[in-house]
């Protein structure tokens, strides 16, 4: 949620300077999540980007930019911050002025909303507010080349160790966004493939949509095993040996899972690749070699590649024991498609968390 409509109850659009002054009137001292700077901060550029940087560093928070801050003393040492006066003025400075001399000043630049509020329809004073959400980068002050946090109602430099933690847990995020990314794509093309080779129905009204997709997905393995085990015996050959390519690309992709931190990943998907790998074991039928065996031993043509399952089983005069295999290989591939189903409910999970993983920086391991 926007630090906007979080404060001030209202979206950007709805609010009039009478909604500014009712949050003033309220006297919310400074925290962590918000700051009051006078408006001639303008003037000096350089402070107003620390403050900026050292939301975005830290939690995020709303700026309101033209309500000068009150100080008040609590014993001999507390000090609190509260909203003073609003200082509505004329000046020169557009929204995306402000925002361009921020990004002069702070690297890489933060991506942050800066709302105009105006006295009135006839007055044309203003003051501005700037809602800086939290960010997965680290921003650093050009002006000072020091990276800032907030602490309270202050922006104070980060430590050293504070930096190197933070750069950590964003290359451990890159890695696994990195990672996962690549997973689901191989999932989704598993599932499409799958479809299309082994329900005529979808194959004949395929449009590619990864969100429905799953669900046909499912529908299609809850079906009986001799169901599906018929369909197979219409699949040719060459189908199989694309079904133990894939499944070995999945397993490939798991396997990258030993370059991340264990904290990376969570127990539950640590459980699924453990079950997945040993399924992928049992599904590895290695179709291409058995397959080039018969028909070298029977002398079927050199085009026995294309030929549907039951006429390959026919072609080698061994129907009974070749079409026996299938209702034993369909039981393997439906206990691992419901595997390859949760695992991506998981990663589905995860995107509408942390967003879409291909929006993330990719940060390759060689």
């Amino acid at each position: 949620m926007p630090f906007i409509k979080r404060f001030l109850k209202k979206t950007s659009e709805e609010l009039g300077a009478q909604d500014i002054q009712n949050f003033i009137d309220k006297k919310i001292e400074e925290n962590v999540n918000l700051d009051y700077k006078d408006i001639s901060v303008l003037g000096e550029i350089e402070k107003l980007a620390k403050h900026v940087c050292a939301f975005a560093n830290t939690e995020g928070g709303l700026l309101i930019l033209g309500v000068r801050e009150r100080e008040e003393l609590i014993g001999k040492r507390k000090q609190r911050i509260y909203p003073g006066t609003i200082t509505w003025v004329n000046h020169s400075y557009t929204r995306e002025q402000i925002e361009e001399k921020l990004k002069a000043k702070i690297d890489p630049a933060v991506s942050l909303r800066i709302v105009p509020i105006r006295k009135s329809k006839e007055d044309p004073k203003l003051i501005f507010l700037l809602d800086i959400p939290k960010s997965n980068e680290l921003h650093m002050d050009k002006n000072t080349h020091r990276f800032y946090k907030r602490l309270n109602f202050e922006s104070v430099p980060m430590e050293r160790e504070e930096i190197i933690n933070f750069i950590k847990i964003c290359l451990s995020y890159e890695r696994c966004a990195w990672f996962r990314f690549h997973l689901y794509a191989t999932l989704v093309d598993f599932m499409d493939g799958l479809l299309v080779r082994l329900n005529p129905e979808y194959a004949k009204t395929r449009i590619f949509d990864p969100k429905k997709i799953s669900k046909k997905f499912e529908n299609f393995i809850t079906l009986p095993v001799e169901k599906i085990s018929d369909v197979v015996k219409q699949v040719k050959i060459r189908d199989l040996i694309k079904f133990d390519r894939e499944v070995s690309d999945i397993v490939s992709d798991l396997e990258k899972v030993n370059s991340y931190l264990h904290e990376d990943i969570t127990p539950e998907e640590s459980v699924l690749f453990d079950r997945i790998r040993e399924e992928a074991t049992q599904l590895s039928w290695n179709w291409e070699e058995f397959c080039n065996k018969e028909a070298s031993f029977h002398k079927v043509g050199n085009n026995w590649w294309s030929l549907l399952c039951i006429e390959f089983a026919k072609a080698t005069k061994d129907e009974e024991h070749f079409l026996h295999r299938l209702p034993r290989y369909v039981r393997s591939l439906t206990q691992f498609s419901r595997d390859i189903l949760k695992l991506k409910a998981i990663l589905d999970d995860l995107q509408r968390k942390y967003g879409k993983f291909k929006s993330c920086k990719v940060f390759k391991i060689s």
